[in-house]
């Protein structure tokens, strides 16, 4: 089930998170959702997320965080989003800088995230996107990520 399309479709009123969390009971293999937001900027989240669910009912992300980032890669760069969940920093930053020439660096420390992450990169073919599951800290050593779901 197109989730996204649905939600897109409503108006403003009706994009609730109950009414996301209904369709995920009729469809749970829905979870993961190609997103659109700030005009053309795509990505792929799991919508059983709340804060992804938010990004998608109002079709936008942080818009001041652009407004400040971009001045500092408009000439080209580096860019490392640390924790990057699901990528609204560095996806969004694709969509708003018309640029090949910035290398983009997401980590993720959560398995199942990153594979979206993969698929969402590949929405960008001509973008210098790398993927690293792994945790970013002021210390070396391992660390594990214990994940519980909830229903």
């Amino acid at each position: 089930m197109n989730i996204a399309r649905i939600v897109s479709t409503l108006p403003r009123f009706f994009r609730r998170h109950k009414l996301a969390r209904a369709l995920l009971f009729l469809s749970p293999g829905s979870r993961t959702q190609l997103i659109t937001f700030n005009g053309s900027t795509r990505l792929f989240a799991d919508i059983s997320d709340p804060f992804a669910r938010s990004y998608l009912f109002a079709e936008r992300f942080d818009p001041e965080f652009f407004a400040i980032a971009k001045p500092f890669l408009s000439n080209g760069g580096v860019f490392f989003d640390v924790g990057a969940n699901f990528g609204f920093c560095t996806f969004g930053l694709i969509g708003c800088l018309v640029r090949n020439d910035i290398e983009y660096h997401l980590f993720e420390a959560n398995a199942n995230i990153c594979q979206l992450l993969l698929k969402s990169a590949e929405l960008y073919p001509d973008q210098d996107i790398k993927i690293n599951h792994c945790c970013v800290t002021d210390s070396q050593g391992i660390s594990k990520l214990n994940l519980v779901y909830s229903n």
